[in-house]
């Protein structure tokens, strides 16, 4: 059988079946479809009361987010750097310019009034007010209410001081230098390396 006898067979059953079952069969087909969509509705809920953002589940908004990025970025250098040939051990400092800047997403809310006053002797006067309202918006998971972030602005990097053995080297120590420029993107007036103290 090809298809298209196939079609024609499918299309003479059709014929066939009475009014009231194909009725049947389309509220059967609808409440398998609801419950199936059902089950793929998202498990949080955005709560428009206490509007305020998320962070995408990444890190906690706190002061230790910011820590944890200092120290991050300081291990990883002193990784880089103690695997240059000749560096030795190595130490590095890094100072931070700015602090991180959290964007939240807001709901905002305006409006404007306008009030035209007459007093009884011919003055006029006209008042405008404008109401701003802007609230946070937050999502919910798990019975935890965090605000959604829109944007993270990483701090500005001050600068770093690299102390190392291998940095009596004039070749050792520019190196150093070059390889933090290069990983932070700094310019080198914002890198001092120095001698490590036996």
């Amino acid at each position: 059988m090809n298809l298209f006898e196939s079609f024609k067979f499918i299309k003479q059953k059709m014929k066939n079946i009475k009014n009231i079952e194909i009725y049947l069969a389309i509220i059967m087909l609808a409440v398998i479809a609801s419950i199936f969509l059902s089950t793929l509705t998202p498990k949080e809920r955005i709560d428009n009361t206490t509007k305020t953002p998320q962070d995408n589940g990444d890190e906690p908004m706190d002061e230790s987010l910011e820590f944890n990025l200092h120290k991050d970025i300081e291990t990883q250098l002193t990784k880089i750097l103690s695997s240059i040939k000749g560096a030795g051990r190595v130490s590095v400092m890094v100072t931070l310019e700015t602090d991180m800047e959290l964007i939240t997403a807001s709901d905002i809310n305006k409006s404007n009034t306008i009030t035209d006053e007459d007093d009884g002797q011919g003055g006029k006067r006209r008042i405008t007010e404008e109401n701003i309202s802007e609230t946070t918006v937050t999502i919910t998971e798990n019975g935890n209410t965090k605000p959604i972030i829109l944007k993270k602005n990483y701090p500005s990097i001050k600068g770093v001081v690299v102390v190392a053995e291998g940095a009596i080297i004039p070749e050792i120590k520019r190196d150093l230098s070059e390889a933090v420029q290069t990983v932070l993107g700094i310019p080198a007036n914002r890198v001092k390396v120095y001698v490590m103290k036996d």
